[in-house]
């Protein structure tokens, strides 16, 4: 029983901590880099659609043809001739993976431009290059724009051809894994896969207004219902466009599993086509895209071969395009040959990778088809994982080493044929290493070392001990007797600092949690560093708050000293990042006082903390508060900054904190001096008149003495504060005694 419960503890325990790595970025990492390639690698190759087919403009065709060795190069007669052959013979669409940017020969190029346009079918690659504007170059210092620019073909072919598309393929970080298929980046248009996929449908085009009208029960009356309109004033990326920006959000609604309203309905092949369209159109910018297989795995023809059926009126030729989605471009077949290769995770051995329009060929595929990969959701991913992990705990706990070893394999191996299942059959791409290559390893080592540590049960105490406690010195203790538990607690007299982040709440409501993280770590960062570097310690942070403490055995000087140093250091950093950074500014406050605590064990069987109790702590946290309401940094009680000679401090007054009986005299403390005359006289004359005037009942002449003193320094909060608290007295005198101390109580 024992066993089984610490199995299930750490399964569960482990088995989240699993799904928090599967979804950080060193988890999608691993997955998308090795679970990939291992699903891919044990699948091996399939068969791809028969719809689909490359003519590759290859080195064969550049000899037989006497054409240059770069296709950029060749004379566009030739691609004339190509449309002309490919539309004869009944392509469906024609689509190029070849950036016509430059004009050529004019008579060449007008007579590709009037085969295109006799095709009307004919898709064209246009480039997207990313430029940074806005700054000088070669540097990364604000303000600067990241923009992505499309480069189409040149006007007499861009007019010619039925649209003009981009396709970036992103590298995550080195190997393609995904495709976008629409660019929100560069205005959310679609790329050149999902052009190709919708010009299939132009012959149908008003059946798939319907259809998608019929389907969603959206109000299409800003898109094109005829494809004259579609190809001619509105444009295919336009339409494109406005389907996307329509239907984008609303991809939760389910999709019935057939046309419902009667009459002229699509057929089954067409219904197909129309309803993976809007699959796309309602689904996400990118996919992960499902490789067939290595170069040269799609239904391949060298443009000589089509060149020379042509001529032969080859109906073994006409019978492999027609009705067929044909992308032209350079498909190499040796890795010597290759000029536009992408790695991906059936490059070869050799060096070879796949080309991009043999990818642009697979994303289309995959997207014709509905076959790109699908990833499980957050819910049923947790699941897998959290249960698996319970399972291979219980393997791993219930029986001896060697015998738990073996049950592990046995799952593993069970789990990575139903994986690799999934994969062929429904291109779900689970989580493979996390899975089955992460949990078992750090599962059984687990057990390894619950079973160690129940046999070596002396070992335990020390092990526990550096649960319950942080601190090295008390590690120390409970190394030679375990009852310091209890009997450790120590005086000490201490100076404490508590800081308070003002916007935390704000922020945290308007960036991502991932972002948030990384923010507060680098905040928290810079004040370590301060209270470090006067050699304070940090005992305890919650949520955007830290307390450190500079401990003595009896009131030292030094130590008052350092904690203001620190806290005039934690000001000065944080104004630093919050310039550089204003987006996620955190204006912080500290509240800074001493004397005598007990640094002590707080908590209960099962765990402690090592920490401060006593007013003193209360005590510095409300004195952060009043920072509120003066609108001030660093305010130190009198305790803490007498007797610190060379620091500047500015008296605030005495203040009856809420929740306090005694009252407390608050200084500000201020940087070092910058020179402003303007602010020397508010410090030194201004301001400490204007207050003696308060504490002495006058308000009427100490709100004018305090107006004075804001008009100095407009920003002055501890001015504004006394006018306002002058003005309330004066309306309102109290009815005891006046003493000068103000209660700040609720």
């Amino acid at each position: 029983m024992k066993h089984l419960r610490a199995a299930l503890i750490f399964g569960i325990v482990i088995g989240i901590g699993a799904v928090l790595f599967l979804y950080s970025p060193p988890g999608r990492y691993v997955e998308d880099e090795f679970g990939l390639a291992l699903l891919f690698k044990v699948r091996g190759t399939a068969v791809p659609p028969s719809d689909a087919v490359i003519i590759n403009l290859d080195e064969k065709s550049a000899e037989q043809l006497n054409l240059p060795q770069k296709i950029e190069d060749w004379p566009r007669n030739v691609y004339a001739d190509l449309v002309t052959v490919l539309a004869e013979f009944g392509a469906a669409v024609i689509v190029f993976d070849v950036h016509f940017g430059d004009a050529q020969n004019e008579v060449n190029d007008r007579a590709f431009a009037a085969a295109m346009r006799s095709a009307g079918n004919v898709v064209l690659y246009q480039k997207m290059v990313r430029k940074i504007s806005g700054t000088a170059a070669g540097t990364a210092s604000p303000p600067f724009i990241d923009i992505e620019q499309e480069l189409p073909p040149i006007d007499i072919l861009a007019d010619a051809a039925l649209e003009s598309a981009s396709f970036p393929i992103p590298k995550m970080p080195v190997r393609v894994n995904q495709a976008w298929t629409f660019k929100t980046s560069a205005g959310d248009l679609p790329t050149l896969p999902v052009v190709a996929l919708q010009a299939l449908t132009l012959d149908q085009y008003h059946r798939f207004h319907e259809y998608v009208e019929t389907m969603t029960g959206a109000d299409l009356g800003e898109i094109p219902a005829a494809a004259p309109e579609v190809t001619g004033r509105v444009g295919l990326m336009e339409t494109m466009r406005r389907y996307r920006q329509l239907l984008g959000n609303d991809r939760d609604q389910a999709i019935p599993a057939g046309p419902r309203s009667p009459g002229e309905s699509p057929g089954v092949r067409e219904e197909a086509v129309f309803r993976a369209l809007l699959d796309i159109y309602r689904g996400p910018n990118n996919i992960y895209i499902n490789f067939y297989g290595p170069p040269a795995t799609f239904t391949t023809y060298s443009l000589a071969d089509v060149r020379a059926d042509a001529a032969a009126d080859s109906d073994s030729m006409r019978a492999a395009v027609a009705g067929k989605v044909v992308f032209v471009g350079a498909a190499r077949t040796s890795w010597s040959e290759q000029k536009d290769g992408f790695y991906t995770v059936f490059t070869q051995a050799n060096g070879l990778d796949l080309s991009g329009v043999e990818i642009a060929a697979t994303v289309y595929a995959n997207l014709r088809d509905g076959t790109h990969l699908k990833v499980p959701s957050f819910r049923f991913t947790a699941v897998l994982i959290i249960c698996s992990a319970i399972l291979f705990a219980v393997a791993a706990f219930s029986f001896n080493p060697p015998a738990s070893l073996a049950a592990l394999l046995t799952m593993v191996g069970l789990c990575l044929v139903a994986g690799t299942r999934v994969f062929s059959l429904y291109a779900v791409k689970l989580p493979v290493i996390t899975w089955i290559i992460v949990l078992p390893p750090i599962l059984f080592g687990a057990a390894i070392v619950f079973k160690f540590i129940t046999v070596r049960r002396e070992r335990a105490h020390i092990r526990q001990a550096l649960h319950l406690y942080l601190p090295d010195n008390v590690v120390e203790e409970l190394t030679n007797d375990l009852s310091f538990v209890r009997t450790g607690d120590r005086m000490v007299y201490g100076v404490c600092l508590t800081t308070d982040a003002r916007n935390y709440t704000t922020l945290s409501e308007r960036i991502e949690p991932q972002e948030l993280s990384s923010v507060m770590k680098n905040y928290f960062d810079m004040m370590f560093r301060s209270v470090h570097r006067y050699d304070g310690l940090v005992c305890n942070v919650i949520g955007d708050s830290m307390f450190a403490l500079w401990p003595s055995t009896e009131p030292d000087i030094t130590a008052k000293k350092r904690a203001c140093a620190a806290a005039l250091g934690i000001i000065e950093t944080i104004d630093t990042f919050n310039t550089q950074v204003p987006e996620h500014a955190l204006p912080t406050r500290i509240g800074l006082h001493c004397g005598y605590l007990l640094m002590g064990n707080i908590g209960a069987e099962g765990h402690y903390e090592y920490a401060p109790v006593g007013d003193i702590v209360n005590t510095a946290s409300r004195i952060e508060n009043v920072n509120k309401k003066l609108g001030t940094h660093i305010l130190a009680s009198e305790e803490t900054v007498k007797e610190c000679g060379e620091l500047d401090t500015r008296l605030m007054g005495t203040f009856l904190l809420s929740g306090k009986s005694n009252p407390v005299t608050l200084f500000q403390v201020l940087p070092e001096a910058a020179g402003c005359a303007d602010l020397q006289t508010l410090h030194e004359d201004a301001f400490p008149a204007a207050l003696s005037l308060f504490q002495a009942g006058r308000w009427d002449l100490a709100q004018a003495a305090f107006e004075q003193c804001a008009a100095l320094i407009a920003d002055d909060g501890p001015s504004r504060f006394y006018v306002k608290l002058c003005s309330k007295l004066r309306q309102n005198p109290p009815d005891s005694e006046w003493t000068g101390i103000i209660s700040l109580q609720k």
